[in-house]
């Protein structure tokens, strides 16, 4: 990732010069979606460990981790490509048969 943060200013500064400037902003939305990816991936193999331990861990209270996952929830929707689609669709159509009351809520929600 240190490499990727010395690119970054590089790719800001190539903005302004018209004959790049494209090539530029296609790096940095490569670089934006590799680090979201990295993160959610880390965040993800965290949660597997921890179970759900890990948002009392970090401080939050029941509610404040159901308003944040909602938020959360509600980002993907909105951000998600084209290419993500068809997995999000298929992990909702999954979570509304799942046993657990909560599961098949939040997953109703979203579709």
């Amino acid at each position: 990732m240190q490499a990727i943060d010395e690119i970054v200013p590089t790719l800001l500064h190539a903005l302004d010069d018209d004959q790049i400037s494209d090539t530029a902003l296609d790096g940095l939305k490569q670089i934006l979606r590799l680090k979201t990816v990295c993160s959610v991936f880390s965040l993800g193999a965290l949660a597997e460990v921890a179970g759900p331990a890990l948002p009392t861990a970090m401080g939050y209270t029941d509610m404040e981790v159901q308003s944040l996952a909602k938020k959360a929830a509600e980002t993907v929707v909105t951000v998600i490509d084209e290419e993500g689609i068809e997995f999000l669709l298929s992990e909702v159509l999954k979570g509304v048969g799942d046993i657990q009351d909560l599961i098949r809520q939040s997953s109703a929600y979203l579709e």
